[in-house]
């Protein structure tokens, strides 16, 4: 259901200066599974999740929703996978 093979986000501060959030994430989720993301306060979680749910496309590696390449989808398509397949609860 959900593959990421390799998945990379950096966040450039300047052109000199970026921030490494996620190096070579790897992980599979398989239909009916249920997973937690833990780690502590700066770890990749809320980044990671960012991309899980197509809310985030700026990253490298290969990311694979129900059998569906996500890596070149425009913004509309996106929002169509992200309103079909996910839901949020937000912690505020």
């Amino acid at each position: 259901m959900i593959d990421l093979k390799n998945i990379n986000k950096e966040y450039y501060l300047t052109e000199e200066n970026s921030v490494k959030a996620l190096t070579d994430i790897n992980l599979k989720i398989e239909k009916q599974e249920f997973v937690s993301i833990i780690g502590k306060s700066g770890s990749g979680k809320s980044t990671l999740l960012n991309i899980i749910s197509c809310m985030d496309s700026n990253f490298t590696g290969d990311y694979t929703l129900m059998n569906e390449k996500i890596n070149n989808k425009n913004k509309k398509e996106l929002a169509t996978i992200r309103n079909k397949n996910f839901g949020f609860i937000f912690q505020n």
